[in-house]
């Protein structure tokens, strides 16, 4: 989530693409420019959420569910 894939960019390159018909040379040229930037899943649109801070997220909203669920109990 998040990272680069230049390597699909270049996988997608590597294929005979320029022997295909104009309108699938654009749709490769489409992928191979999108497959150039980041992809992953944002919170609000302004920060990348990757695979580790997710991890952090769960992590600490347990910890505080734990926290809160102890103290209710007593």
């Amino acid at each position: 989530v998040g990272t680069k894939t230049p390597q699909v960019a270049d996988h997608i390159y590597n294929v005979p693409w320029y022997l295909s018909e104009p309108t699938l040379q654009k749709t490769i040229l489409t992928l191979m420019v999108k497959a150039q930037k980041p992809s992953g899943v944002t919170a609000s649109k302004f920060y990348m959420v990757t695979l580790q801070s997710f991890q952090r997220i769960i992590s600490s909203s347990y910890s505080y569910f734990t926290l809160l669920q102890t103290v209710n109990e007593k």
